[in-house]
């Protein structure tokens, strides 16, 4: 049995279980998991779907569970310096497991997904959309959270201290 590639493990814990991309600001939950804050940020605000882990499903409380980590932050730096992941266009847009075409949003996790990914247990019972359906979508809401802030902001520093 061949012996696993460290730069290729020490990429993949470098890297987001969410988005699938190296941390940015990195946050470790209770359970132990960790995630890019923007991406569990993402996740906490989403309002249909309950607080659980998106690894291990462990039900959470997001609003006090989030540590910053400095060792990951650290590690991805590392990485970035080893300059071992992968980026240009052979690997853009391709699951990194199966390396089909990501064309799926999972709303759940709040991730891509390729057609193989979607069919999987970690998935099946997720609630998946078409990737341009959900890019539209997500427009459309930052569209109308932008608005609202402007009309709140415009209506006093009372109101725009409660965003």
């Amino acid at each position: 049995m061949a012996a696993a590639d460290p730069r290729a493990e020490l990429l993949e814990e470098a890297t987001c279980s969410i988005c699938k991309e190296l941390f940015t600001d990195p946050v470790t939950l209770d359970c132990g998991h960790s995630f890019c804050l923007t991406c569990v940020t993402r996740f906490k605000a989403s309002e249909d779907l309950e607080k659980w882990c998106p690894e291990c499903r462990e039900r959470l409380d997001l609003e006090k569970e989030l540590k910053p980590s400095k060792r990951l932050s650290n590690m991805v730096e590392m990485v970035t310096k080893l300059d071992i992941a992968p980026r240009g266009p052979a690997t853009e847009g391709l699951c990194e497991e199966h390396g089909e075409r990501l064309q799926l949003f999972c709303e759940t996790d709040c991730g891509l997904l390729c057609v193989v990914c979607r069919k999987s247990r970690a998935h099946r019972e997720h609630r998946v959309t078409p990737m341009k359906e959900a890019e539209q979508e997500y427009k459309v809401r930052e569209l109308t959270l932008v608005s609202a802030w402007k009309s709140v902001r415009g209506a006093g520093g009372e109101a725009a201290a409660l965003l």
